[in-house]
C-alpha cells in the first residue's frame, strides 16, 4: 500500500520549533494587558452605552420612566451598568400555545431524518429547556425566584467576564504557534471586538423578548443563547484564523523542525 495513503507527507516526521518560554510569557503579558487595561477603564462607559441603548429601544414598548439604569460594583472600585424594569409573568394562553409548539417541534426533530444530527440535538436542547420552563410556570409560578434586575445583572457580569477571559485565554492558545505579535494581536482583537458587539446586540434583543413575551423565555435565552453561545464563536473565530495560518505555513520549511 502506498505510504502516502497513511501518512501525510507534508507533516511526517516534522514538528513546530520549540518556543522560548520567556518570549511566550512576554507576548502573553503584552497581549493580555494591552486589551485588558483599556477594557477595564472603559467598562463603565461601555456598559452604560449598552444599557442606554436597551432603554431607548424598550421605550417603544413601555413608558421610559419605568425603565431604570442601575450601577453595580466591580473590581477595584469600578462599576458596570445594567437595565431594569418591572417584568411580567406569562398568561395561560401563552403557556398553552408555547407548550404545544415546543412538543410538536421536539417530535418533528426526532422523527425527521434529513435534519443534521448536530442541529437536531441543538433544537432538542432548546425544546427541553422551553418545555421545563412552561411546566414550571403552569404549576409553580409563585416560586419563580428571578426578576429582570437579577437576570440583567447575571447577564452583564457573565458578559464582562467573557470579555476579560478572551485576552487571557486566546494568547495562551496561540503561544505554541510561530505567529508574529501582530498576527496574534489581530486574532485577539477580532474576537474581543466581535464579543463586545455581539454582547451588546444580544443584550438588547434579550430584554426586548422578555418585555414582549414575559419571564417564560428567560431560562431559554440564558442557557441556549447565553454564555454557551459565546464559546461557539470564540472557538469558531480562533479556529478560522489558525486554519488559515496552518494552510499558509504548511509549505514553509523554515517553520518546521525534523523529529530526528
Amino acid at each position: 500500500m502506498d505510504n502516502k495513503n497513511l501518512i501525510f507527507y507534508h507533516r511526517a516526521y516534522r514538528k513546530l520549533p520549540t518556543q522560548n518560554i520567556f518570549h511566550i510569557l512576554l507576548e502573553f503579558l503584552f497581549l493580555f494587558f494591552i486589551f485588558a487595561i483599556p477594557l477595564f477603564f472603559f467598562l463603565p462607559d461601555l456598559t452604560k452605552f449598552i444599557s442606554s441603548l436597551s432603554k431607548y429601544i424598550l421605550s417603544f414598548l413601555m413608558p421610559p420612566e419605568t425603565i431604570k439604569i442601575m450601577d453595580r460594583p466591580y473590581l477595584f472600585r469600578s462599576v458596570y451598568y445594567i437595565v431594569s424594569y418591572q417584568g411580567k409573568f406569562p398568561d395561560r394562553l401563552l403557556l398553552l400555545v408555547t407548550t404545544i409548539v415546543t412538543v410538536v417541534i421536539g417530535i418533528v426533530v426526532i422523527r425527521v431524518k434529513f435534519i443534521p444530527k448536530s442541529l437536531g440535538i441543538w433544537i432538542s436542547f432548546i425544546c427541553a429547556i422551553n418545555l421545563i420552563s412552561c411546566l414550571f410556570f403552569f404549576f409553580f409560578p409563585e416560586m419563580f425566584p428571578y426578576d429582570i434586575e437579577i437576570f440583567s445583572d447575571l447577564y452583564m457580569i457573565t458578559q464582562v467576564s467573557m470579555w476579560f477571559m478572551i485576552p487571557l485565554i486566546i494568547p495562551f492558545a496561540l503561544s505554541p504557534l510561530p505567529m508574529n505579535i501582530l498576527q496574534k494581536f489581530l486574532v485577539v482583537g477580532t474576537i474581543l471586538v466581535y464579543a463586545i458587539i455581539f454582547g451588546c446586540i444580544r443584550y438588547v434583543i434579550f430584554f426586548y423578548i422578555l418585555r414582549r413575551f414575559s419571564y417564560l423565555f428567560m431560562a431559554l435565552l440564558f442557557f441556549a443563547f447565553g454564555p454557551l453561545l459565546d464559546f461557539f464563536y470564540v472557538v469558531g473565530i480562533y479556529g478560522l484564523f489558525v486554519s488559515r495560518f496552518a494552510n499558509s505555513m504548511k509549505g514553509d520549511v523554515s517553520k518546521w523542525r525534523w523529529l530526528y
